[in-house]
């Protein structure tokens, strides 16, 4: 196996994972899930008094998980649709490489 073609791999399976990400994150039901989360979170840290510290710090980590897991999914979609973009690049090149 040659250098490029682990490269290719790495890229592919970063395209694959990307798919997966998509899909993950354009599902009715992750979705739904998400916002979900994302109003009780805000909505629970907006009813706790100012002296509920604790209580606070709750539903604000638990708004930070939420955001931190769909930004986890987005990255990987991102990386995905580079490596998707490289791949179809490396593509190109070898199709002119043999003309």
């Amino acid at each position: 196996m040659t250098g490029d073609e682990s490269e290719i791999d790495r890229l592919h399976r970063e395209m694959v994972a990307g798919d997966h990400a998509r899909a993950i994150l354009e599902d009715e039901q992750v979705k739904a899930a998400l916002e979900l989360l994302t109003s009780e979170a805000i909505d629970g840290w907006e009813k706790t008094g100012a002296g509920a510290i604790e209580q606070r710090e709750q539903f604000w980590l638990w708004l930070k998980v939420t955001r931190r897991f769909r930004d986890i999914f987005q990255v990987a979609l991102e990386h995905g649709e580079a490596a998707r973009h490289m791949l179809e690049n490396i593509e190109a090149d070898r199709k002119a490489d043999m003309m």
